[in-house]
């Protein structure tokens, strides 16, 4: 089906993680619906498999600033403009000071996605409007201001939707909506079925975050490779900043017979060939659609099996594992032990089934069907305006804290310089001294000498 209209999909990068692929999920389906698809981040691992499926990938930093930013503005402006964009699709909070205000400007419409889960936002260390707004200062009532301009507000679930309402004060809430994490099956079609528990993989990204639950999974391989008759293997997929420390983890517990992958974008050919897949939210998804036993490793403490009594609860969650139990690691080895492939299918069909009929991409993706957009009377004129206002004083404050920053660099330079010739004076200072105790020992030795002989020649 041919579509002449144009969608611009937003997020920081195109790399491994939850978000990336859903929005690579996202913009297959839209493709494969007409429209014109085009992506606008850093460039990733994902970019080739996008393109090679026809799908524009410009490279574009959302440097995130206290103003707004008029030259990337513009930049994003020109983007809207040559590639004739209808509507734009918000899929992170980072570079909002640059997305919104262009949309506005250029009257185009924008939807947000809040792809977090419940558990991300009741922990104050990764609620991540708490951060935003801690390391932003604009950020508290930007976020008002992207939430009261949006066409369509969207989140994973209901709880997030709630939540965001409450705390932003959002008064018209028809346009907040629920659609589930979802997933293209062609994608992730199974050509293999499990005919054994042997091969384990985690799959993740490997940051602050999800170091607990990386670790949760490493120890329940851990245990289930004790208990087990035959050798099993575990695979670690995902790249971060928290990688060498994960790997630290396994060599200090002496854990064998365990590969890491870093980070890749064959995901579902990687799934296809292990038979029980650990992590949170979207890779539990993943493996299910691929006919997998699932666990969800929890951000805290382990979860365990996702089956029939509680995949309806996930799905509401987004299989971040918050309504769950937390379950004993060797509690959950024993059951995966004690399985024959009999009852290992009956978990995966029916997993299989049930998100097949709620979590097709092709039934859950939102676009705004609109030919023309106007926002609020004045507002595109305001906000023009205001980005020129705001850029000013942002950059004057930006060059104030630059020297600021370069004057401090400076001093902390000349700290390091004043302290590496004082060391370089002190060991010039001990060298001199060590001479000087070499020379008076020459002396004394010598004075000695020059007594002896006297004493010698006085004798006779």
């Amino acid at each position: 089906m041919e579509n002449n209209k144009s969608i611009l999909l937003c997020l920081e990068k195109l790399d491994i993680g939850g978000v990336e692929t859903y929005v690579y999920n996202q913009a297959v389906a839209l493709k494969r619906k007409g429209y014109n698809v085009i992506i606008l981040s850093k460039k990733g691992i994902l970019c080739k498999k996008l393109e090679s499926q026809d799908i524009k990938c410009i490279n574009f930093d959302f440097e995130n600033k206290i103003y707004y930013d008029k030259n990337k503005i513009n930049e994003l402006l020109e983007i809207i403009k040559q590639y004739n964009v209808n509507e734009v699709h918000i899929n992170q909070l980072s570079g909002i000071n640059i997305i919104f205000p262009a949309c506005i400007v250029a009257k185009v419409p924008y939807i947000v996605y809040l792809h977090m889960t419940p558990t991300i936002i009741e922990n104050q260390n990764l609620n991540p409007y708490d951060y935003f707004e801690e390391q932003f200062i604009t950020y508290k009532e930007n976020l008002k201001l992207l939430f009261k301009y949006a066409y369509k507000i969207i989140a994973v679930t209901s709880i997030i939707k709630d939540y965001t309402i409450d705390r932003y004060q959002i008064l018209d809430k028809k346009k907040c909506i629920v659609l589930p994490n979802s997933i293209n099956f062609e994608e992730y079609a199974n050509k293999k079925n499990v005919t054994e528990i042997k091969r384990l993989a985690i799959i993740s990204r490997v940051t602050f975050e999800k170091v607990q639950s990386i670790i949760n999974g490493i120890n329940l391989y851990k245990c289930l490779k004790e208990k087990s008759n035959q050798k099993v293997f575990l695979t670690i997929v995902g790249d971060g900043n928290e990688l060498n420390n994960i790997k630290n983890y396994v060599k200090e517990n002496d854990i064998k017979d365990v590969t890491f992958l870093g980070g890749i974008s064959n995901v579902n050919e990687i799934i296809e060939k292990h038979d029980i897949i650990i992590g949170l939210e979207r890779c539990i998804l993943e493996a299910i659609a691929m006919k997998r036993l699932a666990i969800i490793s929890g951000y805290n403490n382990t979860k365990g099996l996702v089956k029939n009594e509680n995949i309806a609860k996930e799905i509401e969650e987004n299989f971040c594992g918050r309504q769950l139990e937390d379950i004993n690691i060797d509690k959950i080895a024993k059951e995966i032990l004690n399985m024959n492939i009999e009852k290992i299918n009956e978990i995966v069909e029916k997993n299989y089934n049930i998100i097949r009929n709620k979590l097709d991409i092709n039934n859950n993706i939102y676009t705004t069907n609109l030919d023309e957009y106007e926002y609020d009377i004045n507002i595109s004129d305001f906000m023009l305006e205001m980005i020129n206002i705001n850029h000013k004083i942002g950059k004057k404050e930006e060059s104030s804290s630059n020297i600021i920053e370069k004057n401090w660099n400076e001093h902390l330079e000349y700290k390091k310089w004043m302290k590496e010739k004082e060391s370089i004076l002190k060991k010039e200072c001990d060298d001199l001294r060590e001479q000087i105790a070499e020379i008076n020992k020459t002396i004394k030795k010598e004075n000695k000498g020059v007594k002896d002989y006297l004493r010698k020649i006085i004798k006779k």
